[in-house]
């Protein structure tokens, strides 16, 4: 394992919190009288006992160059510490750290490894006993009689046990080993630098005030002695939008995760491959910004499914699979959101495995391969409900009216198969004479996916017991999709059954829950009426319109129905019923298969 030698300077924000975290409860009288014990025996601190120990001096001599001495040692909080003796440690390394400004991470490595938050004496019998340490990492101390173990390292009984104002002082032949979470891991490991560089952009340092030291006002303004920060990162969280939930907390020590850490050359590999999905338009006033959207975005799409955590694992139904952490709300621009949640192969996972690293809170699994496929990930089905209102639909109030049916049990129709998603769906009546015209804007799609597009069409006796369904008539349907040409114009793309002339029409099967494909016939509307007929029914985007607003997405699809209750009531429909509209992406390998 090529490792660096030092933690770099992009873990220190994390350390910083962890200070922050314990100075900042210091403060709290509420907190501190919690933690006073009423049986102290001794008028000395932990921090004098320990200075008066001979076999501690060089534990103390850390302590004291880390400047937190008063702030934890001889504090009214009660404490108890496991402070290794002077032959288990190299004080003069650890004093050259801080010497060289690696203060935090002494103070977290060593001295917070040693100590935790209320008394634990070695007494009883302790058989499974965690510990967590100040610096939240969580370790063993089992043992009875006169035989105990500080996460494997034997206790000096004749010198433990030490009662005094605020706390229990025990002694040990060893030093704790500071083991990474994952997360601080990231940041030591050569062969992933891209990876962690890109999360750890995303940490986000606050001043905390109340956990600061403040000094002396100098001319009326407030110093401190010691400034603290709290860090965070939306990369802990896991809830949230498509856009901006996270893969879950890797920092903390409570859970167990684990991950696939890419390497560098793959981040290479990668992330112009999926850039070109996420291809936005640019005018000369949003380049700049679409450029910069563009970078992030590809870059966290190979982010997100990195992580599973372990008590996850019980929800996945597919044996051999592995959960990933993030999940996020997808919504289908009506008023329900629905949980997305995905597995992967763990032997494909594995594939590109080239080491392995036991964390303290988890695995983490370096890999040379990229082993995840488009439609997994970023390239999904595309699925607006007919039911949708507000920004999402437009449509002309002077000649449609539109409204929502509920299909339930009390009024389906019997002889009607089929699902209807959410058991909603839009119906559109002309007003008059003229036709029922709906336009939808199409969002989320992405600039180099290949996609069929399709209407879920509901038969007109679906709510209507008593309906004779053979007697139906169909709904006929002129499409027409707009979007942007390479140019960044807008182009009319109009949909025909066999291209022979414009507006030839669409139809349904009158006698069920009917899902009709629209051809991609390209009619572009400055070609006078004259159609070019693609021999195909994927449609491509030039631009990716990802995360757009409703007013920012230029992607729009028109459903009219080409039947005019005078001329045209005896044949045909007059009404739209749409379930949804949806676009379904199409891969190379699938294209591959059908040809075969």
């Amino acid at each position: 394992m090529i490792m660096k030698r030092t933690f770099k300077h992009k873990i220190l924000t994390g350390i910083a919190m962890t200070a922050a975290l314990f100075l900042s409860s210091a403060c709290n009288d509420e907190w501190d009288n919690h933690y006073k014990d009423k049986g102290i025996n001794s008028n000395q601190t932990l921090l004098e006992a320990i200075k008066s120990d001979a076999d501690l001096s060089e534990f103390y001599s850390v302590v004291q160059a880390c400047g937190v001495s008063d702030s934890l040692l001889n504090a009214s909080r009660v404490y108890t510490v496991w402070a290794p003796v002077n032959d288990a440690i190299d004080a003069d390394s650890l004093l050259k750290e801080i010497e060289e400004g690696r203060r935090d991470e002494v103070l977290v490595r060593f001295i917070e490894a040693h100590m935790t938050n209320y008394m634990h004496a070695a007494n009883g019998v302790k058989e499974v006993n965690p510990i967590l340490l100040l610096n939240k990492k969580v370790v063993s101390f089992v043992g009875k009689g006169d035989e105990y173990t500080f996460n494997n390292i034997p206790l000096m009984m004749d010198y433990s046990n030490q009662r005094v104002r605020n706390g229990i002082l025990h002694k040990l032949g060893g030093a704790v080993e500071y083991k990474m979470n994952i997360w601080e891991y990231l940041a030591t490991d050569e062969r992933i630098d891209s990876l962690c560089d890109f999360l750890y952009s995303f940490n986000l340092r606050t001043f905390n005030e109340g956990a600061s030291i403040q000094g002396p006002t100098v001319n009326g303004a407030v110093t401190y002695l010691d400034s603290v920060f709290n860090t965070s990162n939306i990369w802990f969280n896991t809830y949230g939008s498509r856009e901006t939930a996270g893969f879950g907390d890797i920092s903390n020590e409570d859970s167990l995760y684990t991950m696939f850490a890419i390497t560098n050359d793959v981040w290479s590999e990668m992330v112009p491959v999926v850039a070109e999905y996420f291809n936005f338009y640019r005018d000369t006033t949003n380049a700049y910004i679409y450029d910069s959207i563009q970078a992030t975005t590809a870059r966290k799409q190979l982010c997100n499914y990195l992580v599973s955590s372990d008590k996850e694992q019980k929800f996945v139904e597919k044996p051999g699979h592995l959960m990933a952490n993030y999940r996020y709300y997808a919504t289908n621009f009506t008023t329900s959101h629905n949980e997305v949640r995905r597995t992967f192969p763990l032997s494909k996972l594995m594939e590109g495995v080239i080491d392995s690293c036991e964390m303290s809170n988890g695995k983490v699994y370096v890999t040379n391969k990229f082993s995840y496929d488009p439609l997994d990930l970023w390239l999904d089905t595309i699925k607006i409900e007919g039911e949708t209102f507000g920004d999402w639909l437009k449509y002309n109030t002077l000649v449609t009216a539109v409204s929502t049916s509920h299909v339930s049990n009390t009024n389906r129709h019997d002889s009607i198969s089929g699902d209807i998603s959410g058991d909603l769906y839009m119906v559109a009546s002309p007003i008059g004479d003229p036709m029922a015209t709906l336009t939808y804007v199409i969002p989320n799609t992405l600039s180099a996916g290949k996609y069929k597009i399709a209407l879920v069409m509901v038969p007109p006796a679906m709510t209507d017991k008593k309906a004779d369904v053979t007697k139906s008539k169909p709904t006929k349907m002129r499409i027409q999709i707009e979007t942007r040409k390479p140019d960044g114009k807008v182009a009319k793309l109009y949909d025909t059954n066999d291209g022979g002339k414009k507006y030839n029409g669409l139809q349904n099967d009158p006698t069920r829950i009917d899902t009709v494909y629209l051809y991609n016939t390209a009619l572009d509307k400055t070609n006078k009426g004259k159609v070019e007929l693609r021999e195909t029914e994927e449609f491509v985007f030039n631009f990716c319109e990802y995360g757009l607003s409703a007013a920012d997405t230029k992607t729009t699809i028109t459903i009219t129905d080409d039947c005019q209750r005078v001329r045209d009531h005896n044949t045909w429909e007059a009404n739209l019923r749409i379930d949804c509209i949806l676009l379904i992406p199409v891969t190379d390998e699938e294209e591959n298969e059908n040809e075969d």
